[in-house]
């Protein structure tokens, strides 16, 4: 009975929900730049998307055959509010892995954000088509557990995770489309 008590306590302290959020938009977007694999794009999409905190361990290789670039590094991302009131930091250091890919009319992101308080691995993958010569869709889906216990949290976190999907809708517009259609 002991022993079936704690497996159940120990069951508890590690259970997690699965949590998936999936984000799509519009923008207007005349893709002169679209889809370019060039390291500094994808470090400079990386360091708006950190909102200017430093990178480091910065890597970064392409293969041109498959279309397809791999690029990781380490930095600090804010961690929201609602989290801190759990956490004594503001700042969590995270390893950032991406692999971004060309498909005919699409850009492909699937990125791995590891070293999350409380969640610890976000899941992130986001595709951005052009629909037609001015117009791009994007959409962004994010999955990742988290603990039993900050289930009541749910539509926070879902919020956070929408404000970072228009963060980088708007990294996006900046960085690959030509700003004269806007």
């Amino acid at each position: 009975m002991k022993f079936l008590f704690i497996s159940s306590i120990l069951y508890l302290i590690h259970a997690t929900i699965a949590v998936k959020v999936t984000v799509s938009k519009e923008v207007s977007c005349k893709p002169v730049r679209l889809w370019e694999l060039s390291q500094s794009i994808h470090y400079n999409m990386a360091y708006d998307w950190t909102h200017h905190q430093k990178i480091k361990s910065w890597k970064f290789s392409c293969d041109k055959t498959s279309s397809c670039c791999k690029s990781s590094y380490v930095t600090n991302v804010r961690v929201p509010q609602f989290i801190r009131n759990y956490l004594s930091k503001s700042l969590s250091k995270n390893i950032i892995s991406k692999q971004t890919c060309l498909h005919k009319n699409d850009f492909v992101e699937n990125v791995a954000i590891s070293n999350v308080p409380i969640i610890d691995v976000l899941n992130v993958s986001c595709t951005a088509q052009t629909k037609n010569k001015n117009i791009v869709l994007v959409t962004m889906q994010t999955i990742f557990d988290v603990p039993w216990y900050l289930y009541p949290l749910e539509n926070l976190i879902q919020r956070h995770v929408h404000k970072s999907f228009e963060d980088y809708v708007d990294i996006i517009h900046n960085h690959l489309c030509d700003h004269s259609v806007d």
